[in-house]
């Protein structure tokens, strides 16, 4: 309904050195909550200096703020983010790899371009997608992978939490099929309802599991960030990997030979999780 009665537009000027994003408001006939909403946004200091700084959203800040805390993203390596548009997150990776490093971001909307960020636009789910990433990570290893993903909220928790926590899973799955040893995931999560069980999960292959809650959060948002070590557990990683990248090249012939069950698992989740589930 927002959507309907507001029509909002984001625009970018270029100017000397930096790109200013300006949100301009078409249509002034709101409900009290989306007025309240919306006056929030535009004088949100986060906001303001996104603008300033020439970033595409606040979530930037984020994402400085756990790398100054963490220290994972370094000059010269190789990160993926996932569900990277409008591009924040691949702004500021980018910059933190520099020149010799590779930035490859990839998400199912379209970006618009940023220096040395390769983007792939597509569901890395899907088999030709994912090769199209690791064809860009070329002989180069993945150090960090990026996920800022959430789903289109609906404002009741039983809907939003389940789809929220599906992301996490595809987010941690491909994760765990291309970062090596001490590779690491930093992953927003929303706290609530099965949180806590995938985190206990998360310890059978990441050797530590840190929570950030960035000063560029709202305080009433339930979102969190996790930030995931990667390490190998005797042959349950392993095997993870392993079945992983298989999937990735089974071709749909050589699934319809696996049992009904295995075939509805592929449809209703990522090639990651089902044969994660099968070898399980």
């Amino acid at each position: 309904m927002f959507y309907k009665r507001c029509i909002c537009k984001q625009v970018y000027y270029q100017t000397i050195g930096a790109v200013i994003l300006v949100t301009r408001i078409e249509n002034k006939k709101l409900s009290k909550s989306s007025s309240a909403w919306m006056q929030e946004h535009i004088d949100d200091p986060y906001v303001k200096k996104a603008q300033k700084d020439g970033y595409r959203a606040r979530a930037a800040y984020k994402l400085l703020e756990i790398n100054e805390k963490t220290n994972l993203i370094k000059k010269g390596m190789t990160v993926v983010d996932l569900g990277s548009a409008p591009g924040s997150w691949s702004q500021v990776a980018g910059k933190l790899v520099g020149e010799k490093g590779v930035l490859i971001a990839s998400d199912i909307l379209p970006m618009d371009t940023l220096p040395d960020v390769t983007f792939i636009q597509g569901d890395f789910r899907e088999a030709d997608v994912f090769e199209r990433i690791m064809a860009e990570v070329g002989n180069r290893q993945v150090d960090v992978v990026l996920s800022d993903m959430a789903p289109n909220t609906a404002g009741n928790s039983a809907i939003d939490q389940p789809r929220m926590m599906y992301l996490c899973e595809l987010a941690v799955d491909f994760a765990l099929a291309t970062l090596p040893e001490g590779g690491a995931l930093i992953m927003k999560v929303f706290q609530g309802e099965g949180t806590q069980e995938l985190r206990e999960q998360m310890q059978a292959d990441f050797s530590k599991i840190r929570s950030i809650k960035p000063g560029a959060s709202r305080p009433r948002s339930k979102e969190m960030f996790w930030i995931l070590n990667l390490f190998i557990n005797g042959t349950s990683n392993f095997c993870l990997k392993t079945s992983a990248l298989f999937s990735i090249g089974v071709s749909k012939i050589s699934l319809d030979i696996l049992t009904d069950s295995i075939k509805c698992s592929c449809i209703i989740f990522s090639p990651f999780i089902n044969f994660r589930l099968f070898l399980n």
